[in-house]
């Protein structure tokens, strides 16, 4: 062993024996708690810590339950606003409504109807393609709107909407109805006034109501005063499911007043070209019909 190895040990062994020295001077309080006491506070201390972890366990599923709720409400009335019902009359018919309320829309041939299946709760909000004839029951607002944004609004009455591309026609046969266009601001109608509007132009004017309860055409006849002719002849198409050629001339130059009815297709044609000195020709299956100057 080197000198300076034995060095080291003496010194070490002098540190131990000063350190024993202090510590006998070290006095402990004596504690008061038994060892069964001492034992039960650290079992209560690992019980506390689990019900920490319990207790955040419980809100993690109580937070889980409510979110459930919150998208189970949400799903919920997304299904009651946007779910919708529709209705259709295909070409050659008509076909009838009846809405749970007790309102009745009678709908004319291509024309379609769409509306909230749970109305009441969403509110009485139709969208209308083509025509139809309403006796609506009082209560809520009803609202008739078609793709170009023109709106009928009405309580409890009897209308006919007939909208049809740039044609777009109201008539009040009970009660009042409200009219909002693009182009016009709230025309408001009362029995017996009807609002037109053909291409943007609007006017309105007045109709014998108090003899007639419904539109004509709900009996099969078409009446027309000052109508172009490429009206008429869309009615012609939809009301006998056919197609109609115009060769020679043009149909928005040329105005037609008269009527015809939807029961004989020959009939109705030579009831609209005749008194205007055009030609027809209908095909063997009248699927078919060419009209010529």
């Amino acid at each position: 062993m080197t000198s300076d190895n034995q060095n080291s040990d003496d010194l070490n062994n002098k540190e131990l024996e000063q350190f024993l020295s202090e510590m006998k001077g070290v006095k402990v309080p004596p504690s008061s708690r038994s060892k069964e006491d001492a034992w039960r506070l650290l079992m209560q201390s690992v019980v506390e810590e689990e019900s920490k972890v319990v207790s955040m366990s419980n809100s993690r599923v109580w937070y889980a339950i409510a979110a459930s709720v919150v998208i189970f409400i949400v799903a919920g009335w997304s299904y009651a606003w946007f779910s919708t019902t529709e209705k259709y009359a295909p070409k050659g018919y008509v076909s009838d409504v009846v809405l749970p309320d007790g309102t009745q829309i009678k709908l004319n041939a291509d024309s379609k109807i769409s509306y909230p299946k749970f109305f009441n709760l969403v509110g009485r909000k139709f969208t209308l393609e083509g025509e139809a004839f309403f006796r609506v029951m009082p209560g809520e607002k009803f609202t008739v709107k078609d793709s170009q944004n023109r709106t009928v609004e009405v309580l409890g009455t009897e209308f006919n909407v007939n909208t049809r591309g740039t044609v777009f026609k109201v008539a009040c046969y009970q009660g009042s109805v409200k009219v909002h266009t693009p182009e016009t601001d709230n025309v408001k109608l009362t029995s017996g006034l009807k609002f037109e509007s053909v291409d943007g132009v609007s006017a309105v004017n007045s109709f014998q109501s108090d003899s007639i309860s419904s539109p004509s055409w709900i009996n099969g006849e078409f009446y027309f005063e000052g109508a172009k002719l490429s009206e008429v002849i869309a009615e012609l198409e939809v009301q006998f499911n056919v197609t109609i050629v115009v060769e020679g001339f043009n149909p928005e130059e040329r105005i037609y007043s008269g009527f015809f009815r939807n029961n004989n297709l020959e009939n109705a044609i030579e009831l609209v070209t005749l008194p205007m000195g055009l030609n027809y020709e209908i095909t063997p299956d009248s699927s078919k019909v060419i009209i010529s100057k």
